[in-house]
């Protein structure tokens, strides 16, 4: 599986998108998705006063234009949509997603939580970052099915599936796409390992016995 945002973001998203971000994890993944796609942005959240100073560090940081504005504008002006929210409800109308649209929805994680409406997934072609995770835990996938809207096929694959050629992340320029991800337990224990190691390596750090 590989987890990388640039890699999911390039297997899934198609050249020229511009970006949405939402939520206040958004700005910790500004350097890295700049670094893939290098266009306009907009951004929404529900703490305004932290979205204009979001606003301004993208612009000062990375030299990129960008504006506050509602989510639904930001979303009907944007081809690559990153939310990053605890959102309980959908943050906009699944209906405004322009064609060829790729959305990384990587906030809301439990049965009854979704930052995505059914609109936005039935339009899609989802991949997860694992069935056993997404298709049990997260609401944006669980209410759609519990309506009656789609079924478990309509996850098209995961990460390592995309990784390995085994799907496709989009099957035309104007399919609009969704990476769902609920999070691993495997990759909390990997971070964990990288800075257990580099502290070590760097001789940091204070050892505490058990």
């Amino acid at each position: 599986m590989d987890s990388n945002p640039l890699r999911r973001i390039e297997l899934l998203s198609h050249p020229g998108a511009a970006v949405v971000k939402v939520g206040h994890r958004a700005a910790r993944r500004d350097k890295r998705i700049t670094r893939c796609r290098k266009l306009c942005r907009e951004t929404h959240a529900k703490h305004r006063e932290d979205l204009f100073q979001l606003a301004e560090r993208v612009r000062s940081r990375h030299q990129i234009p960008c504006d506050v504005t509602s989510a639904s504008e930001a979303v009907t002006n944007s081809n690559l949509i990153c939310t990053c929210t605890p959102a309980e409800t959908p943050l906009f109308d699944g209906g405004l997603i322009r064609p060829g649209t790729h959305i990384n929805a990587v906030g809301a994680f439990t049965p009854q939580s979704r930052e995505l409406d059914t609109a936005a997934v039935l339009r899609a072609r989802v991949i997860v970052d694992a069935r056993s995770a997404d298709g049990h835990k997260a609401g944006d996938i669980q209410i759609p099915i519990s309506e009656g809207a789609i079924t478990a096929a309509h996850i098209k694959g995961t990460l390592s599936d995309l990784v390995l050629s085994k799907a496709s992340g989009r099957e035309s320029s104007e399919e609009i796409s969704l990476f769902k991800s609920s999070g691993l337990a495997i990759e909390d224990l990997v971070t964990a390992q990288l800075a257990f190691d580099r502290a070590v390596s760097s001789g940091i750090g204070t050892q505490v016995s058990l």
